[in-house]
């Protein structure tokens, strides 16, 4: 079959649009085709079977995706939808939390260690709840009084791929709350976008618990919280796994492969963010050298300041991960060796780390 090699455009998406009579030993022939050409350019690294996005960034929470979101969008090698957070596979029926109030209830009652703690417990819960629906519910408004967007309404694959129709360049899907994806939604997530990348940060895990908590104080003063209270939130079964980086990693890594995973360390958007933000760049097959270093060190979005904790914050939290960061700190190193050295009351002998590793 004649035909004359080509070059595509930078950023290209393929699609392979076959005659309806085209027989099976034709395709068998242009597909080998096709891919002799693919081979040709060494400068493409992937094939886009299909539209969507060519990497996620998937958390952790409270860990600078923010950051790493306002920066690739500036960037000309990167081209989003009009949102960060599309939280299509972590939106989907099968996956929506349970609304019943007896299972709220039970849920209060079992994560107490006695009935009249449970009690207490639900009280201040109910509270709340009513306090919000006098007042409102400040997790729906932004810092400066408005409103935050609703989440879109994605009924189906299709429509989720839509979204990056447009994109002419690097695109992708930056939600958090797909590090505590189940392994069965993983899997579809592989299954639909099977070369995309994965972008995860980390960040000290008694330094972003407590800043989660911060959030949730909002204008209430820690003394105003009890020690239950605050037991609860940390004992929450979802903000475990939000902080529960290894089995994220191992669990993408499985669906992904180990070389389409990146993870990046929250302390160096502080740090070196001009580094870290090539480091990513480069991964995502963007141009690293036209990034704003300068621009980076004066504006980090969203990067909360350091607050010391307090002490009896910062024992809990240390009892409760001080395994997972040893563990970290022996698979990843870097910044992690710095949050075993921080736990373990030791001044960091180093004085420069790299802000991302492979798994």
């Amino acid at each position: 079959m004649p035909g004359a090699a080509f070059t595509p455009a930078a950023g290209t998406k393929w699609r392979l649009i076959l005659p309806i009579e085209t027989t099976y030993s034709n395709l068998e022939y242009t597909g080998a085709r096709v891919c002799e050409s693919i081979r040709a350019f060494s400068d493409i690294d992937r094939v886009m079977a299909t539209n969507g996005p060519d990497f996620l960034c998937i958390g952790a929470q409270a860990s600078g995706t923010n950051w790493l979101y306002r920066q690739l969008k500036k960037h000309p090698s990167f081209d989003f939808p009009n949102r960060k957070e599309i939280h299509y596979f972590d939106n989907k029926k099968h996956l929506q939390k349970p609304t019943g109030v007896f299972e709220r209830i039970s849920d209060i009652f079992a994560k107490s260690e006695s009935r009249f703690e449970g009690i207490k417990l639900l009280h201040s819960t109910v509270f709340r709840k009513l306090r919000k629906l006098i007042y409102g519910d400040p997790s729906k408004v932004k810092e400066d009084g408005t409103p935050k967007k609703e989440r879109l309404k994605l009924e189906s694959d299709s429509a989720y791929l839509s979204l990056f129709d447009s994109a002419k360049r690097i695109t992708g899907d930056v939600t958090p709350a797909y590090a505590i994806l189940p392994d069965a939604e993983v899997e579809n997530m592989a299954r639909l976008l099977p070369h995309a990348k994965i972008v995860f940060i980390i960040r000290n895990p008694i330094d972003r618990n407590w800043s989660s908590y911060r959030k949730k104080l909002k204008k209430k003063t820690f003394k105003e919280y009890t020690r239950l209270e605050m037991e609860y939130f940390f004992n929450h079964e979802g903000v475990e796994k939000r902080t529960n980086y290894i089995e994220t990693i191992d669990r993408y890594c499985n669906y992904f492969g180990k070389d389409n995973v990146l993870i990046a360390f929250y302390d160096a958007i502080i740090e070196q963010p001009d580094r870290l933000l090539f480091d990513i760049i480069e991964f995502l097959g963007g141009d690293a050298s036209i990034a704003n270093s300068e621009e980076l060190v004066k504006k980090v979005v969203n990067v909360s300041p350091k607050v010391s904790i307090p002490e009896e914050v910062e024992s809990f939290l240390q009892d409760k991960y001080g395994s997972l960061i040893e563990n970290l700190a022996d698979r990843y190193g870097s910044y992690a060796n710095r949050w075993l050295e921080d736990l373990n009351g030791i001044e960091s002998s180093a004085s420069e780390f790299e802000t991302t590793v492979k798994p």
